[in-house]
């Protein structure tokens, strides 16, 4: 971002006047407001990049992408500090996170395809690592392995917060109870699904 100082204006002035002290001065205090102006707009993108944004700023963010700091309690120990019933205020690491995977599914085509770009692309910070199966009966599992993703993901996943389920199909969301490696499955072996002494349980919640 460049800054804008009073002296770009003042150093628009010819030499005739440029030499007058008190003339340099009233241009100073008249340009003045437009540089704090300008300034203050071009701050404006930095302070609400999702990558840089913190407290107030994220909860705009979750305004115009449509989710709320506040989730309802639908995973297993997602409580903090005895919060409304039923509700758990994010915390920014979470929130941030969230709202990434938020507007990838405001921008999802609706095809499963695009559903796993979009959600593989989030699930790239956390350590987690995500894949889908498609039932072929009108159903589908939306699957994690790797490191065990937090509580407030899980809600928000879960919740319908990102919505990446095709419009009726049922999603069955499947979450490793211990990090480290693969679900557990016969016939397959690879990042996703292993067999005995490599891959790990799976659990619903």
């Amino acid at each position: 971002m460049i800054m804008v100082a009073i002296t770009d204006y003042q150093a628009l002035i010819t030499s005739l006047h440029a030499d007058k002290p008190k003339f340099m001065a009233m241009v100073g205090a008249v340009t003045q407001g437009f540089v704090d102006n300008t300034n203050f707009i071009q701050s404006l993108p930095a302070a609400f990049d999702i990558d840089q944004a913190q407290w107030t700023e994220l909860d705009k963010i979750g305004v115009w992408v449509g989710l709320d700091r506040s989730l309802r309690a639908t995973a297993p120990g997602l409580y903090v500090q005895a919060p409304p019933v039923g509700i758990v205020p994010l915390i920014d690491a979470d929130y941030q996170i969230l709202l990434k995977g938020k507007i990838g599914s405001n921008n999802w085509n609706g095809t499963i395809k695009d559903a796993f770009v979009k959600l593989t692309n989030i699930f790239g910070e956390t350590g987690s690592v995500l894949f889908m199966i498609d039932n072929q009966n009108m159903s589908m599992i939306i699957a994690i392995a790797g490191d065990v993703p937090s509580d407030a993901f899980k809600a928000a996943l879960s919740g319908g917060y990102m919505q990446v389920r095709p419009c009726g199909i049922l999603a069955e969301y499947l979450y490793p109870t211990e990090p480290g490696g693969p679900l557990f499955g016969f016939d397959v072996d690879n990042e996703f699904i292993g067999g005995f002494d490599h891959g790990v349980w799976s659990s619903p919640s």
